[in-house]
């Protein structure tokens, strides 16, 4: 939010200020409705809308002062050598990837290969907790093969086979396995960006009524993504899991292209 209240607005989108004035309101709509359509949990959306409250007193005051825009801003970066402060952005948004594939080692050595036909790891999964594994395991297997790819089938299976090991105890709840499908299959398909956006094809709601299952499974997650060593809370809204192994293909390529961009002419700089 910083990002684009105090640098990419005021410098880039070139506009009267009484046009500009009004991007924060736009923002949060864009923000209600988005969240709503990936079923983020209420609580994170109102953290978002309250980092907009934060930075629009600065956008409204940049944006009524003289400043620079479009390519003149473009042209007076350019004269200027790169220094640390030049470098910030492209520093936080390599580190937003670290997080994603779990670190800058991971980032760097990172590809786009596709992720392989793999048979669920049943290694370390308590006995008494097999039957409930094996029903979600069925569903979420059904749905990857309805309605997203072997790719996501293979994800859903390492993080689910991760919870099952890490924290067992979330299995011997009295709880719907279908439900915990949902959950499982929300977090992957979060996660590699397969739900939720314009050009993804699919909504939340659709993946979970594939599932039988209606309303958010957001509370129904977190216990399985701390189980994957996943901080539910310091995700606000976004679904970056450390593990480049749970990402498909076509998610890697994006983050790759990503990487190389932000990287560019400062690579030594920035790794």
């Amino acid at each position: 939010m910083e990002i684009l209240l105090s640098d990419w607005f005021p410098r880039k989108i070139m506009a009267e200020p009484d046009f500009l004035s009004q991007l924060p309101v736009l923002l949060r709509a864009f923000i209600r409705f988005s969240h709503g359509e990936r079923g983020i949990r209420p609580s994170l959306t109102a953290q978002t809308l309250a980092a907009v409250d934060v930075w629009e007193p600065a956008f409204q005051r940049t944006i009524w002062s003289s400043r620079l825009q479009g390519r003149a801003a473009l042209i007076a970066g350019m004269l200027e050598p790169a220094d640390d402060d030049d470098l910030g952005y492209e520093k936080t948004m390599l580190e937003s990837l670290d997080e994603a594939v779990g670190g800058r080692a991971q980032l760097l050595a990172l590809t786009d290969a596709p992720l392989p036909n793999e048979a669920f790891e049943w290694t370390g999964v308590a006995d008494d907790i097999r039957p409930v594994i094996g029903e979600i395991l069925e569903a979420c297997d059904r749905v990857a093969d309805e309605i997203l790819d072997l790719e996501h089938r293979t994800a859903m299976r390492r993080f689910l086979s991760r919870a099952a090991v890490g924290d067992p105890a979330i299995f011997r709840r009295k709880a719907s396995p279908q439900r915990g499908a949902a959950a499982v299959a929300w977090v992957i398909a979060r996660a590699n960006d397969t739900v939720g956006g314009y050009w993804s094809g699919l909504t939340v709601q659709d993946l979970l009524a594939s599932l039988g299952v209606s309303g958010s499974v957001s509370q129904r997650a977190e216990p399985l993504l701390r189980a994957n060593g996943v901080d539910p809370y310091r995700l606000y809204g976004s679904m970056k899991l450390g593990a480049s192994d749970l990402l498909t293909s076509r998610k890697r390529a994006s983050i790759i292209e990503h990487r190389d961009r932000y990287l560019g002419d400062h690579g030594e700089a920035l790794t």
